[in-house]
């Protein structure tokens, strides 16, 4: 191997390894942001809206339905190309539809129209999800040696848990002081900015991509682990 060639390869492995801080900030990111698009915070929108339990109910299953049948039907999908890759572009159109959230917000009326579009919006923001579920599974594990995945996975469950109890403690006290629909066209915005900061830290991710490649298809796992750390 050339000198230029070591140099090279050398800084492939320093960009794997900045891959591990870059994947807790997407992690993180991620997980705040999806909190506005599901569960509590959203039923809690609708009801603030005025809209009535049954369609409350009926929206989060046509948001599960919608998650669950991608999963399954799309489960091929990032078979072919970089998973990483495909599940960073995922991030684009699930932040885009939560910026369509906020004219709903700033309206503040219950009508069939602005429950259709919520319906409607929320579903295409699940298949997009579970795109990037799919991908995000079908990332290669041998990426990081065993113990190493699964201390990734423990350090982005911690942090990211502590930003949502935080991101959900801000939401609480703003609501003795605001409307809710007024919280959350602002909380909708920003979870379409951490989306973008998902997609930039999952996307130059990909540096050291190539090589990892090179080093399965030549059988190397040995350097692949070295790689990782």
């Amino acid at each position: 191997m050339t000198d230029y060639q070591m140099r090279k390869e050398q800084t492939f492995l320093r960009n794997v390894r900045r891959n591990k801080i870059k994947a807790i900030i997407a992690y993180t990111a991620r997980t705040v942001a999806l909190m506005c698009a599901s569960g509590t915070l959203m039923q809690t929108f609708l009801a603030t809206l005025g809209f009535d339990s049954e369609l409350i109910y009926l929206h989060s299953t046509l948001l599960q339905a919608a998650n669950v049948l991608t999963i399954i039907l799309a489960s091929n999908w990032a078979s072919n190309g970089s998973p990483i890759k495909r599940a960073a572009f995922t991030t684009i159109p699930i932040g885009l539809f939560f910026l369509c959230y906020v004219p709903i917000a700033i309206a503040n009326q219950a009508t069939l129209i602005s429950y259709v579009l919520l319906c409607s919006v929320g579903v295409l923001q699940h298949i997009a999800y579970g795109l990037f579920t799919v991908c995000e599974y079908k990332t290669p594990y041998y990426v990081y040696k065993a113990d190493e995945y699964g201390m990734m996975l423990s350090i982005c469950g911690i942090i990211s848990s502590v930003f949502s109890l935080f991101f959900g403690f801000v939401v609480s006290f703003l609501t003795e002081r605001f409307a809710f629909s007024d919280i959350m066209k602002f909380a909708f915005a920003i979870s379409a900015v951490l989306m973008l900061i998902t997609f930039v830290a999952m996307g130059f991710s990909n540096a050291g991509q190539i090589l990892i490649s090179r080093y399965v298809g030549a059988k190397r796992h040995d350097l692949v682990g070295e790689m990782v750390g």
